[in-house]
């Protein structure tokens, strides 16, 4: 083999194990927003505020949050509680439709 060969050989293979660490180092981080909140960190204030813990936040629940005020406009489906995905939604400034969460364009 050439010098050129090995070479080329040595970049490919520092390519071949570089970027699927990188990809999973991404994928680490969370997906945190631009708004500062993690996914963790919404978890968990979802958790605290679904007191009766049946996975959604009645309009009571949501009494005295910041997300009383906003509700019916997070409340994407109109059913009166606020699901993971709509709350997920509000807390990352995005809108979610029954549910599912995708980004707005402000």
């Amino acid at each position: 083999m050439t010098s050129r060969t090995i070479i080329t050989a040595a970049v490919a293979a520092a390519f071949a194990f570089a970027l699927p660490a990188y990809a999973a180092g991404d994928k680490a981080s969370g997906g945190s927003s631009s708004a500062g909140a993690t996914k963790d960190d919404t978890n968990q204030e979802f958790r605290k505020l679904d007191k009766n813990k049946d996975g959604s936040i009645s309009r009571d629940e949501a009494k005295g949050s910041e997300h009383e005020k906003d509700f019916s406009k997070y409340d994407k489906n109109n059913d009166g509680k606020l699901s993971k995905g709509e709350f997920g939604a509000a807390e990352k400034g995005e809108t979610s439709s029954s549910g599912n969460s995708t980004r707005s364009t402000k």
